[in-house]
């Protein structure tokens, strides 16, 4: 009984006796945004724009990091696979770079290959599209693509809170440890009753055998 109510302390500890629930919804949309600008390398206020464009569209920050730079460097790159995205991308109107030749902004490129995205579509050509230019990452982008406009829009329209994304990462580490922390507390006290354990089995199986021995001596 004793264990059990350390094991609900503990439970109760690691949410931080109920705050966690109440800013785990800040913290979360925070750290997203977090990774994302890091990952991308971008600002947060553009990294908070694309999560909102994202979660509207059902997609999440991995996966469209992780085809961005996939993107991003098969089209900066020189040789067959650069050539091969460059070339995909032009036939269906869409540049990734401005008058200078450096990349566009993150927000434009994903503008562009929408655009693109839609063109392909129209063709029947937007699996091979994605797989040419996003790879199997991509795939879970195609609702962004197909919606971008209509998620830019209403993106555009909701206000932030003013959410400090390296806050909220910081937080959101705190709050993992504090849980890891909590979950040791339980284990820190079953481990006390082991020695216990130790010296109070044996007497008990040697008397569980006994009784044993005398039911069937005794029928």
């Amino acid at each position: 009984s004793f264990v059990s109510k350390v094991g609900a302390l503990s439970a109760l500890a690691a949410g931080g006796f109920g705050l966690s629930s109440l800013i785990s919804g800040a913290v979360a949309s925070g750290e997203s945004i977090y990774q994302l600008s890091t990952k991308m390398n971008i600002s947060a206020a553009e990294a908070s724009n694309l999560n909102k464009i994202l979660k509207l569209t059902g997609s999440d920050t991995d996966s469209f990091a992780a085809a961005m730079t996939k993107l991003d460097k098969s089209y900066s790159s020189s040789g067959e696979a650069g050539d091969k995205v460059k070339g995909i991308l032009d036939a269906v109107g869409v540049t990734l770079t401005d008058s200078t030749g450096k990349l566009l902004p993150l927000n434009q490129q994903l503008a562009a290959m929408s655009k693109g995205y839609k063109t392909a579509a129209a063709s029947g050509l937007e699996q091979e599209f994605i797989m040419s230019t996003l790879g199997v990452k991509g795939l879970s982008l195609v609702k962004t693509l197909k919606d971008y406009d209509e998620a830019a829009q209403n993106a555009a329209k909701t206000k932030g809170v003013g959410i400090d994304p390296k806050q909220m990462h910081e937080l959101d580490q705190q709050m993992k440890i504090v849980s890891m922390q909590a979950g040791s507390l339980g284990t820190a006290f079953t481990g006390a009753l082991a020695p216990i354990a130790q010296q109070l089995f044996p007497p008990i199986m040697s008397g569980l055998s006994n009784v044993a021995t005398s039911l069937a001596q005794n029928k």
